[in-house]
Order: structure tokens, then sequence, then C-alpha cells
């Protein structure tokens, strides 16, 4: 038995833990306190792995708590682990199974890089292969699992900002694309906290990517002007055309008719530049922007690819 006080938390690990109704919890704080908190916690290093709601509770109760001691080499081995075990769950929600497979994903590339950095040329096949591993586990595409790494990027960095806003999206209270997920990494701190309250009060429990982008820019006006103003004054009128015919193909034409262009211009500097001459700086943001571009190819191929 261990005092809560005695354990150690870590937010990489909450947020991992599947989300419950008031209800539910309410439910397990009698039990509790009735009987005592009879399932143990599992920990690692003296650092609670699963079981945060229990250990919230008894840290309330000031009651102690059986614990299951895991061993791990390192911490994305515990993460990959407890995702494993999450999902097992057939409670959990869809939002927050597609965030655990993404979560694992990131895990197990990490920890790979950290075991044998790839080469700067080997880093497309290192994503690809990473993935097609994770992918056999949940029997998805690699290119599903990629993007669900995405996904789980995104909802990290609105997690830091806005907690209530990342666990209504985690939960299902807000439904909401991957696209619009990603656009909100973008938004204002404002505009974040003006949804999370709007889901709150029942006022919205789903959003489309151009509904945001229409936050955001109100947003941007009221804080550039110190005032509101109406859709009309802040709003050009644009004239109602007719819808144009869906063409499938439209979302890539453009990408795969500017991408010559690129590597031309990529093969030109590259021949005319002085590399010996350049500045390590310079290089250095040359190598992560390339790296970055590199990244958006393989998981595009992935995607094309996808079975």
């Amino acid at each position: 038995m261990r005092t809560p006080e005695s354990l150690k938390t870590d937010t990489d690990f909450e947020r991992l833990s599947p989300l419950f109704s008031q209800d539910y919890l309410d439910h397990l704080e009698e039990s509790i306190k009735a009987h005592g908190c009879l399932d143990p916690i599992d920990i690692w290093n003296g650092t609670i792995l699963n079981g945060y709601k229990r250990y919230r509770i008894c840290l309330k109760l000031n009651i102690e708590m059986p614990v299951n001691e895991k061993s791990f080499p390192c911490k994305e081995d515990a993460i990959i682990w407890l995702c494993y075990e999450h999902l097992k769950s057939a409670s959990v929600a869809q939002e927050t199974g597609v965030y655990l497979i993404g979560k694992h994903y990131l895990a197990q590339r990490q920890k790979y890089f950290k075991e044998q950095p790839p080469s700067f040329t080997k880093r497309s096949t290192f994503i690809y292969s990473t993935a097609a591993e994770v992918s056999k586990i949940y029997h998805l595409s690699s290119g599903t699992v990629y993007k669900y790494g995405i996904y789980a990027e995104n909802l990290d960095s609105i997690y830091n900002r806005n907690r209530q806003l990342a666990e209504y999206i985690l939960s299902g209270k807000l439904k909401v694309s991957h696209k619009t997920i990603q656009l909100m990494t973008t938004g204002q701190d404002e505009v974040l906290s003006l949804l999370a309250s709007m889901v709150n009060k029942g006022k919205a429990d789903h959003i489309t990517s151009n509904e945001l982008q229409k936050m955001m820019l109100k947003n941007t006006v009221i804080t550039k002007t110190g005032h509101r103003k109406s859709s009309a004054s802040s709003q050009p009128n644009i004239a109602i055309k007719q819808t144009p015919i869906y063409d499938p193909d439209s979302e890539i034409s453009g990408l795969y008719l500017t991408i010559p262009s690129w590597i031309s211009s990529i093969k030109r500097s590259c021949s005319k530049a002085d590399f010996s001459k350049i500045s390590p700086e310079a290089k250095e943001r040359l190598r992560e922007q390339l790296g970055e571009l590199d990244e958006e190819i393989i998981a595009a191929i992935l995607l094309i690819t996808e079975e």
C-alpha cells in the first residue's frame, strides 16, 4: 500500500487516461469511501501510469492505495504499453481511440529515434517503417496510423493551451474534423476559451473549419480595433454564385502541378550555392525546412498507397 502523497504524477501519462462521466466518478468516490481503493494503481519509477481517477479520489480522501509496480526500460515503452492497455477497453470513445493510436505511434517513433537516430536521407524510410509496424498491431493502414500521429500532436498542442477544450474533443462532446483540429493549433487563446465555454453551456457540439476561421477572424478584428464589429462591416460582400460541380481531383491537381517548380528551385539553389561559405545558421534552417517537407512527402505517399 502507498499513500497518494508518496507518488508522482506525469501529464504525459494522465492525458492518456480515458474520460468518464461525472456520475461515474461520483459513484467511484462513494465506493472508495465505503470499501477503500480495491484495484491497484499501476506505477513506474514511483510515477503513476494508470489509475489517475482513483488516485485523485484517494488523495482527496487521504486513503492509501494498493500499487502494481511496472518495469519499462524507457518512458516511451511505458506510453506504448499504456496506450495498448487503454485501447482494450470497449468504453473508450472513438476520438480517444484515435488519439491513443497516434500517441503509440509517436512514442514508438521517438523510441527508435533515440536508439538509432536515422540519417537525414533515411528519415522517410524511418517514418514509413514505424507507421507500418504500428499499423499491423491495430489492423490499420500505414497512412492512417501516420495521420493519427498528426492528430495526436495537434491535440497535445491544444491540450497545452486549453485542457477543457481538448477533453471535450476526446470525449466526443465536440465533433471536429482532423482539419479543424489542425486549424485550432493556430487559433488565439481567446477563441479556444470561447469555444470551450460554448460546449460547456450546450451551445455547440460540433464546429467546421470554416466556422472556426470566422471566429478567429472576428477575434482578430476585435483585438485590433478594441471593439466588436458586425459581420457586415468586417466581411466583404460576396456575390452568391452557382455551386461548381465537385471535382475530387481538384484538391491535389494544384499540388502535382506546382511540385516540378519546387524541384527546379531546389536543384538551382543547390547547384549555385557555395555551401562552404554559407553560415551554419542558414544551413540549419534549410535542414529543418527540408526535414519538414520530407515528412509531409512521406505522409502523402502513405495516404496514396493506403489500403
